[in-house]
């Protein structure tokens, strides 16, 4: 009888460890990779799926709300999207193309002055994207001003 629970604690022992191998941070790590995979091979339904995974575990994960985001925007849903994208900027605010998307996203939802305010905040850091921010500050601008300012 002494045996048989020696093995039997020695095999929940063992169970123990095995499940401890899978953390928290490994499972995200390789939920953004499968998503990543998706987003890349223009799978955007898995990667969406994969993406909302990753926030359920980490909600604040960066990566994760970007990306949904631009998926979200992509699949005509900029109210959402947004959404996402507001967060992502809060908690990453030097991320041009995030400012970027975050803008188009409002303006595709029709809230033009918010698109106008997020364009002049990040243009110090358009970069690369210099041309897409001044055709998104374009259409935003409706008051013959903002045109001329734009």
């Amino acid at each position: 009888m002494t045996n048989l629970l020696k093995w039997l604690r020695c095999s929940l022992a063992a169970g123990f460890v095995l499940l401890a191998g899978c953390s928290k941070d490994a499972m995200i790590k390789r939920s953004l990779e499968r998503a990543d995979s998706f987003y890349a091979a223009d799978e955007l339904e898995k990667a969406r799926i994969e993406y909302l995974g990753v926030l359920r575990r980490d909600p604040q994960n960066v990566r994760a709300l970007t990306r949904l985001g631009f998926i979200l925007t992509k699949q005509g849903m900029p109210l959402v999207a947004g959404s996402a994208l507001g967060k992502a900027r809060m908690l990453d605010s030097t991320n041009a193309e995030l400012c970027l998307r975050l803008a188009q996203a409002f303006e595709a939802a029709g809230q033009h002055a918010q698109a106008r305010k997020e364009i002049i905040s990040g243009w110090d850091q358009a970069g690369q994207f210099i041309e897409e921010y001044a055709g998104t500050l374009a259409e935003s601008s409706f008051i013959p001003g903002d045109v001329e300012d734009a």
